[in-house]
């Protein structure tokens, strides 16, 4: 990976962050910092989850049996453990986007509706 790409991932939190900060302004900081950090991890897994099944092509089997078994367990770190918990936060703090937004448009029908 080229340093431009590094840094391009290393600015995508922020990014994400930007976007959920305009469509959601009465979030509060902590969950929209902690929904775009959990988005950004699973981002990085699914880049590493194609990295490897490109890995897995290239493999000679059976020849290459131990690079396989190892190319297996962080699929399994990655796939069922990280990405796995990352999901379950998403879970977790959905909902309370959802209402922080849906908050947010019945304040603004109620504000255009005075005018």
């Amino acid at each position: 990976m080229t340093e431009k790409q590094k840094k391009n991932i290393a600015t995508v939190p922020q990014q994400v962050l930007k976007q959920l900060r305009l469509v959601s302004p009465n979030s509060s900081k902590n969950l929209l910092a902690s929904l775009a950090i959990d988005l950004h991890d699973l981002f990085v897994v699914a880049e590493r989850h194609q990295n490897q099944i490109k890995e897995l092509l290239r493999l000679k089997l059976p020849r290459d049996k131990g690079k396989f078994e190892k190319l297996l367990g962080r699929l399994e770190v990655n796939l069922l453990f990280e990405s796995n918990w990352h999901l379950k936060s998403l879970k977790r703090r959905l909902p309370r986007l959802w209402d922080d937004m849906s908050a947010g448009e019945r304040t603004k029908k109620v504000r255009q509706g005075r005018h």
